[in-house]
């Protein structure tokens, strides 16, 4: 298959090289939102430290990604062996950054809602690592029935990728309760945390001077806290939105058809589409922080270019 001219290329060959593409696109613009984190005073926080979680989370699956495509253009680069330990490290790094989703969710819930000094208390620098080595332990935990032999990860025939061995009905159980309770469990919470947040945010908007302040709003300086609230806190909320909103789109399809297929006789092309949504996935984050926050920009912009560069002003 890798001596074929690209003119002969089936759909697969193209597919394979799009999610090379977005893979080699993921990991640059997700190395960048880190450095930009680890080298910026004002990103380097509790709440970034999720999303510098997540940043790894989305270099890894780009990276396995690119690993595991090769079997498209060279089928016998990956052995049996190699190909279902990279399948388990997919897994793990797919299910990790979903739980990793909805503990931003909680982060930004507990920043908005909650006062500077329990805000501080609840997600300090050592709970915060605590926090973030819990959402790894659930992401291997829930990977762990197919590595103890309830089901089997390896080549997926319909995919072709080194994920999880297709034809396996213990291997669909365990896709099943994962979709149901996994993807539907952090569907659930970044939209309860989601709906607080637009709630707290909105009754803080009406106080008026001198009116009585609602249980958890902060009983010190309030109206320059609500202006903080405005401008801050806002673009946290907007961009949860549109992270999750982007979650939503690039997962949803491969679990829906994964659900679907039930008696294991779709064509491998309805696999497709989710394929590539879901290996677009590590583009999309930092293209959402880019857009909505001003500091991500000024940051990138320090990063690629010489602050005393005409091109950084």
């Amino acid at each position: 298959m890798s001596n074929l001219s690209i003119w002969h290329w089936g759909l697969f060959e193209y597919v394979s090289l799009y999610i090379d593409f977005a893979g080699m696109i993921g990991i640059i613009a997700n190395l960048l939102n880190s450095l930009a984190i680890m080298t910026t005073r004002k990103l380097q926080n509790s709440s970034n430290a999720f999303i510098l979680n997540l940043s790894f989370l989305d270099i890894l699956v780009a990276c396995l990604g690119l690993v595991v495509r090769l079997q498209v253009f060279m089928p016998k680069w990956v052995p049996g062996d190699a190909c279902e330990a990279v399948g388990a490290l997919t897994c793990i790094a797919l299910a990790t950054s979903a739980v990793n989703l909805a503990a931003i969710a909680v982060n930004r819930y507990y920043l908005v809602t909650r006062g500077p000094l329990e805000y501080r208390r609840a997600f300090s620098k050592r709970r915060t690592g605590v926090y973030i080595l819990l959402v790894w332990v659930i992401g291997v935990i829930f990977n762990l029935p197919p590595i103890l032999g309830f089901g089997r990860y390896g080549y997926n025939e319909k995919t072709q990728m080194c994920t999880f061995v297709y034809r396996d009905r213990r291997m669909y159980f365990h896709m099943f309760l994962g979709t149901i309770f996994g993807f539907g469990g952090v569907v659930l919470t970044v939209g309860v945390c989601y709906l607080k947040i637009y709630l707290v945010l909105r009754r803080l908007r009406r106080l008026r001077p001198g009116a009585r302040l609602p249980r958890h709003a902060w009983t010190d300086a309030i109206t320059t806290r609500l202006h903080q609230i405005e401008r801050q806190d806002a673009k946290l909320v907007t961009s949860l939105f549109f992270v999750c909103c982007g979650f939503c789109v690039c997962w949803l399809p491969l679990l829906m058809t994964i659900l679907v297929d039930y008696n294991f006789d779709a064509p491998p092309a309805a696999y497709l589409p989710g394929v590539m949504l879901l290996f677009t996935h590590p583009v999309v984050n930092p293209l959402i922080y880019l857009w909505v926050n001003k500091t991500y920009r000024q940051a990138y912009k320090k990063i690629l270019c010489c602050r005393k560069s005409r091109c950084c002003p």
